[in-house]
């Protein structure tokens, strides 16, 4: 798996593009302090020209051809920034800041803060560079369609549609997220590297934090406790490691910010420059900037104000911008955001999915009831799940039964107001407590921001006493995230990702978060102040150590008590990892909607991988007995996937090759390719499902295909079905068929009555029963029973 030479030339490829950017900085004569910033998005921004010229000639899958498209790119971009970096100053509009900050006096308490606040940050981040390096990515979200979409497209050498998807979001998504994954998929590194960009987007935040901190004014240990307080608040420090799009596209939005901010106070049209290919690169990676246009609409605002208050600021910002500056920005701004929708209108005649949007997420009928209940539900669990998140025990039954107490105080208190009418939510998603009972796994939808809310009234109160041209804006920032809580409370039924969506904006607050560190002449007020900040520094610390300690996800313990480095989280066994590795052409079916196809792809990158859906019309394969079709089968009842296996089939069935933890444990077959001649012994299965819905009657209807998956008719056998309860009374009993098809009736759902259904498959030839396999027929848990953990 692990290539050295594949490796070495993916860090000489990219030691080079940054080599030359940090020529063009030279040649710009910006400062120093600048350039991790520059470096980041000129770097990006080659990536998206690369990936975009190299995906026009339909050799995105071809490293010959990306390999001088990425140097294309960088030369693009550095001709770019230095023509715009040669163009003389204007005078600023305004003058570097120096606010009225608090200073720490004492040689001794400065001396403690600093190596306090270096050793634990650079804890953290260590501590975060080694999980990413040994953990194989296994956020959900990331593994179901963020990471896959890479494989898919560079399979194709293209961004057009790979497939049609009943899931849109694997076709319709911006590009630019994409852009950072598509050199780790062409020099097929491990699946570890894929954190690469979250670690280096985390790190930017804490770096510009402090930066931003220092342009204001702050001395130099309170920049850092800033910087501190930002980096280390959990759901943004589980971000480093998460493969999260929100890390990627927040941390460039901070940057837009601070180049806004420089442009400002220096005059430099560069900045100006930069800061629009920063929110070119944030919009083009996720559409959360759409739940930022309130604010901006109030900060165009402010600005009008000031035009109206002031006429000559208007040619003073237009001289400041230059048309020049003006028109390539735009036009940078939108080759980074724009091509997405364009790729999808060709592939589909479409821009976007907004009906999906539009009839699943968006509180459409405006409802008070929605808004208001949401608003109750994520401002408890913002403010009371940090409470269950704060605890010391290492058992994770314990933090469970922690949570449910926590539960059992706050909900009567708030169960009352909120109406279970399934109309009020997304899917099937509903309130479940001010804390999540599972949240002891440090699930994505349930790490808040602990207690740095604390914070937020210091911010803006003090963001409005400072005296200085901006002080509303700054005010702007450290309401960011109340303010999103609100707007989203109010348009959406969204439930779920609601916590990692709200590190997005928790970051575009970040500016504001040095604020807290003015001066405050009210000594009572002033003593508040330190008590606030004293009890968000221990308690980020705490539940940063659980975080990196008790995650289900990723945590130090399991890389301790993994047999094997790096640790796999879904167990992957070795039969299915060799099948993987020795295709050239996979196909991993859709069975269910939340298949982790990046737990799979990440074994061979380089493979070429066709659609998981339907394929007839344009997606058909061809030549598709060379291709190893994967069918990860979930053994969750309600999916109601029954294999069974049939000794003496006269034809080749699916191939059993291992299990998998996934979300919900998966069994691995496989077909095509020749697998069934590696694995005779277990190259006879056939895989039923039952599907059940409900009729227009009020009953539930149980259909079975008749041509299941691994069948055919030339095995001459019958299927005889019984169905039981949970006490043992036959419910329905269909007699021996050639058929494996069927339909039942029932009058109660099996999904709230225990049912077994028992399939008896026999020789059509002499009646010779070969198997018998029982199975709960819908309903909650699972058939395939849990594995060892490590």
């Amino acid at each position: 798996m692990f290539d050295a030479v594949m490796i070495l030339s993916s860090i000489g490829h990219a030691c080079v593009l940054i080599a030359l950017l940090i020529l063009a900085c030279r040649k710009g004569a910006l400062p120093v302090h600048d350039w991790p910033f520059l470096i980041l998005l000129l770097l990006w921004g080659s990536l998206v020209f690369a990936g975009h010229g190299a995906g026009l000639l339909d050799k995105l899958n071809t490293l010959s051809v990306y390999i001088p498209a990425t140097l294309v790119g960088v030369g693009i971009m550095s001709a770019l920034f230095l023509s715009l970096a040669k163009i003389p100053a204007s005078p600023p509009l305004l003058s570097a800041a120096s606010l009225s900050f608090t200073r720490i006096e004492n040689p001794k308490i400065e001396r403690f803060l600093w190596r306090f606040l270096l050793i634990t940050l650079a804890l953290f981040a260590v501590i975060s560079v080694v999980l990413a390096m040994s953990v194989y990515p296994d956020n959900a979200d990331s593994m179901i369609y963020r990471l896959p979409r890479t494989v898919w497209y560079v399979s194709h050498g293209n961004f057009l549609h790979p497939f049609t998807s009943p899931d849109n979001r694997l076709v319709y998504y911006p590009l630019d997220g994409v852009m950072l994954y598509v050199p780790l998929v062409l020099y097929n590194l491990p699946g570890t590297f894929h954190s690469i960009p979250s670690l280096i987007s985390w790190t930017m935040v804490v770096y510009i934090a402090y930066r931003f901190a220092r342009e204001l004014g702050a001395q130099r240990v309170l920049a850092l406790f800033s910087a501190w307080l930002v980096g280390l608040t959990p759901s943004i420090l589980a971000q480093a490691t998460s493969t999260n799009d929100e890390i990627l596209a927040s941390a460039v939005f901070f940057c837009a910010l601070l180049m806004g901010w420089r442009w400002l106070v220096t005059g430099r049209h560069v900045y100006f420059f930069m800061a629009g290919l920063a929110i070119g690169l944030s919009a083009g990676t996720k559409l959360h900037i759409v739940f930022l246009m309130p604010i901006v609409a109030i900060a165009l605002l402010l600005a009008l104000w000031s035009i109206y208050k002031n006429p000559k600021l208007f040619s003073l910002w237009a001289q400041a911008i230059g048309w020049k500056t003006g028109a390539m920005t735009l036009a940078l701004l939108l080759i980074m955001f724009a091509p997405f929708l364009l790729y999808n209108y060709v592939s589909v005649g479409r821009l976007y999915f907004f009906d999906d949007f539009k009839d699943q997420v968006f509180n459409l009928s405006a409802s008070f009831q929605v808004g208001f209940q949401n608003l109750l539900i994520y401002t408890s669990q913002m403010i009371f799940s940090p409470l269950a998140d704060m605890n010391f025990w290492p058992v994770a039954n314990d933090r469970q039964r922690f949570n449910t107490a926590i539960n059992q105080i706050f909900n009567p208190l708030i169960k009352p107001l909120i109406d279970t009418n399934p109309a009020y939510y997304h899917l099937n998603y509903r309130y479940v407590g001010v804390t999540i009972p599972v949240s002891v796994r440090f699930v994505e939808f349930s790490l808040w921001s602990a207690f740095v809310w604390l914070l937020w009234p210091f911010q803006a109160a003090l963001s409005l006493k400072q005296k200085f041209s901006l002080r509303s804006l700054f005010f702007l920032f450290a309401i960011t995230p109340l303010f999103w809580l609100v707007f989203w409370s109010f348009t959406t039924l969204y439930m779920e990702g609601t916590a990692t969506y709200f590190t997005f904006y928790l970051i575009c607050a970040a500016p504001a978060s040095v604020m807290v560190f003015t001066k405050i002449r009210r000594p009572l007020i002033n003593e508040l102040r330190w008590v606030a900040v004293v009890l968000v520094t221990i308690s980020n610390l705490v539940i940063c150590h659980n975080l990196v300690m008790y995650s289900g996800f990723r945590a130090l313990p399991d890389l301790y008590y993994a047999k094997t480095w790096p640790y796999d989280w879904l167990l992957t066994e070795k039969p299915i990892i060799d099948e993987i590795r020795s295709a050239d052409r996979i196909r991993i079916m859709m069975t269910h909607e939340k298949l982790p196809y990046f737990g799979y792809m990440h074994w061979h990158p380089k493979a070429t991988y066709y659609s998981p859906f339907d394929i007839n019309g344009k997606d058909r394969i061809q030549d598709i007995g060379n291709v190893l079709q994967i069918l990860p089968v979930s053994g969750l009842n309600l999916y109601g996937f029954m294999p069974i296996k049939v000794p003496g089939k006269m034809t080749p069935g699916l191939t059993y090759l291992g299990a998998v933890r996934a979300i919900g444990r998966e069994a691995i077959f496989a077909v095509g390719n020749g697998v069934e001649k590696r694995h005779p012994t277990e190259a006879d299965y056939i895989l039923l499902q039952a599907n059940i819905l409900p009729n227009e009657k009020g009953e539930w209807d149980i259909l079975f295909s008749k041509s299941p998956v691994g069948f055919s008719q030339e095995d001459q056998l019958t299927f005889e079905y019984i169905l039981k309860s949970g006490k043992g009374e036959v419910i329905v009993h269909r007699e021996a068929d050639r058929n494996p098809g069927a339909h039942f009736s029932l009058r109660i759902s099996p999904h709230d009555y225990v049912m077994n259904l028992t399939t008896i498959v026999r020789s059509a030839w002499n009646n010779k029963e070969l198997t018998q396999t029982t199975y709960q027929l819908g309903g909650p848990g699972m058939w395939l029973p849990e594995g060892p953990e490590y």
